[in-house]
């Protein structure tokens, strides 16, 4: 059986390689990419535990993400989250229906805990 897998979708590098490294600390597959992928044989929809968009490089699906989600994989939590500074993404995440949209000090404050959640 698979392990429980994170789907991190962001344009940094640096930042994704330590959500990589909290990811696989705690024993989860972590995908790293612009675009939410297909469930499949790479991603089957019931190993998918989280979705995590970064609004500050990729704010432009905000509003598509979230049924995009649900859709293809159900039983995953959906989060955003942004620097401070960024309010109105912070906001319209919150609007679109994210389960948890987090400031970036809160996200890397949580982050260590997800294979606990």
């Amino acid at each position: 059986m698979p392990a429980p897998e994170v789907i991190f979708l962001s344009g940094d590098l640096i930042f994704a390689g330590r959500v990589r490294a909290v990811c696989e600390a705690a024993e989860l597959r972590f995908t790293f990419g612009t675009s939410l992928p297909q469930p499949g044989e790479d991603h089957p929809a019931e190993d998918v535990r989280w979705v995590i968009l970064d609004l500050s490089t990729r704010g432009g699906i905000v509003n598509t993400l979230v049924p995009e989600a649900r859709e293809r994989f159900a039983g995953a939590r959906v989060i955003a989250y942004a620097p401070h500074v960024h309010k109105s993404r912070l906001e319209a995440a919150r609007e679109a229906g994210f389960d948890a949209v987090m400031t970036r000090g809160q996200f890397d404050s949580w982050l260590p805990q997800i294979g606990s959640v």
